[in-house]
């Protein structure tokens, strides 16, 4: 839907309409001074509201704006010249001023990678940190360490686990103290951003 101050329109997939999207199951969208960011389950497209037309992102191509999977989860401007898209395949980083995407995935061997390759939700805090849900933790951009991105992980102790394998995370939000409240599939979770504890509410087996 698209308001313009008198009147609300929808619009969709039509075949014909110069106006027609990719695909009409949106996940999540992003708004900037120009138009809609809209993550699809059809990769990510870019919705211009003054011209009243759409770009569609290429997927799994060599092309440098090419997103990493045709599933894209949740999209985010992070700054003026960043888009962060969130993948089944990775985290896409936008730059608009070098005109590329690159793609950050989860590295066996590297301990300031991701925890997974799929990306679920975006947030950025009051302090202006970025937080990172994943189908396996939780993870917090650390900035860059020689020109890539570095990132750090957690996940809450469960039972007499080491940490649970399958934390998998929709969405997160900030309380007024700037703790976390993170949903997963499996319950609810509160983290307390200085100790880095998570607390769990969900329903007992």
């Amino acid at each position: 839907m698209k308001y313009d101050g008198h009147n609300l329109s929808v619009v969709r997939r039509e075949i014909g309409d110069v106006r027609e999207l990719r695909v009409n199951d949106i996940y999540s969208i992003s708004l900037d001074s120009a138009g809609v960011w809209m993550a699809t389950k059809k990769g990510l497209s870019y919705f211009d509201s003054r011209l009243e037309n759409s770009y569609d992102f290429p997927i799994e191509t060599d092309d440098k704006l090419s997103v990493s999977s045709s599933f894209v989860f949740d999209v985010m401007r992070i700054s003026a010249s960043e888009v962060w898209i969130a993948s089944r395949a990775g985290l896409n980083v936008l730059n608009e001023e070098k005109n590329e995407i690159t793609v950050y995935q989860h590295e066996i061997h590297d301990g300031k990678s991701l925890s997974s390759n799929v990306i679920t939700s975006f947030f950025k805090s009051k302090k202006g940190e970025i937080w990172i849900g994943t189908q396996n933790g939780l993870n917090k951009s650390m900035g860059e360490e020689g020109g890539r991105l570095t990132f750090k992980s957690y996940s809450p102790k469960i039972s007499n686990k080491q940490q649970d394998d399958d934390f998998d995370i929709t969405s997160i939000e900030e309380d007024l103290i700037g703790n976390l409240w993170i949903g997963t599939k499996d319950g609810l979770f509160y983290f307390r951003t200085n100790e880095e504890e998570f607390v769990r509410y969900g329903r007992q087996p």
